[in-house]
């Protein structure tokens, strides 16, 4: 499982925190969680790091401990939930519905719509929660 630095965002005023160690999976939750403050994607300048060795139980039982049971299930349902292994899988990982995710609208879900523009710049494609 990839690991990774980030600036998370916490407030629409856009006052950030470092965040380190930060797994594809973590990135999913803090970015439900902080969507409804920020409006947008809240990580930002994302740099992947070392590679770790975790189960995939192994993380979703670390990511409970830390942002509780019930979150946690919502967000990976099932006995066996299936978890983003690197950060690819997790830009892939699309939100149904934007309002529900506490979003705007729609938008870039990875990064922020500046990071996007320089990714279509370099020829890839950023996800978005919408093309509308």
């Amino acid at each position: 499982m990839k690991t990774a630095t980030a600036r998370l965002v916490i407030n629409d005023l856009g006052s950030d925190i470092p965040i380190g160690g930060l797994t594809p999976a973590e990135a999913l939750v803090l970015g439900a969680m902080h969507m409804p403050n920020v409006k947008d994607y809240p990580l930002r300048e994302i740099e992947e790091g070392p590679e770790i060795k975790r189960s995939a139980m192994d993380e979703v039982k670390r990511l409970r401990a830390k942002y509780g049971k019930t979150r946690i299930n919502e967000l990976f349902p099932g006995k066996m939930p299936s978890l983003p292994k690197d950060f690819d899988e997790a830009r892939a990982a699309v939100v149904d519905n934007p309002d529900d995710a506490g979003s705007a609208g729609p938008g870039v879900l990875f990064g922020s719509p500046k990071e996007a523009e320089a990714l279509e710049k370099s020829g890839s494609q950023p996800i978005r929660a919408s093309d509308d």
